[in-house]
């Protein structure tokens, strides 16, 4: 698994929750599928490494839950907000190695305000405000 865990945060996380949700809904209202197969299938949608993380700590939380049965998707999402905390939280923000999104405004050296939405990491000397 290629995936870049770093890129994935509490934000695209919800997201992925929300979406699924919709879909699961009314799937699980038209009687399309049973609650244990959307289950599974929200557990499938997340990528391996994170999966990882989130059923280590329902392990922790859920110790007489059996390992052949899905996790309630609630659970699931909670555990992976658990581990995702303290991460971006907005969505579609693009991930580009040297490049970094400004959550406010930086200064410069000169103590230029910058305002574009991205920047050079190099370019920016953070302040305490």
């Amino acid at each position: 698994d290629n995936f870049d865990l770093s890129a994935y945060t509490l934000g695209t996380f919800s997201t992925y929750y929300r979406e699924f949700q919709k879909i699961s809904w009314w799937l699980l209202q038209h009687g399309k599928i049973h609650a244990n197969k959307e289950q599974h299938l929200f557990q499938q949608g997340i990528p391996t490494l994170l999966w990882a993380k989130i059923a280590r700590r329902l392990e922790i939380l859920k110790p007489t839950h059996h390992p052949e049965d899905p996790y309630d998707v609630k659970d699931v999402y909670k555990a992976g907000n658990w581990h995702l905390k303290g991460t971006d939280t907005s969505v579609g923000i693009p991930r580009i190695k040297g490049i970094l999104p400004v959550p406010t405004q930086p200064q410069v050296a000169n103590n230029t305000v910058l305002t574009d939405s991205y920047i050079k990491k190099e370019d920016v000397m953070i302040t305490a405000s």
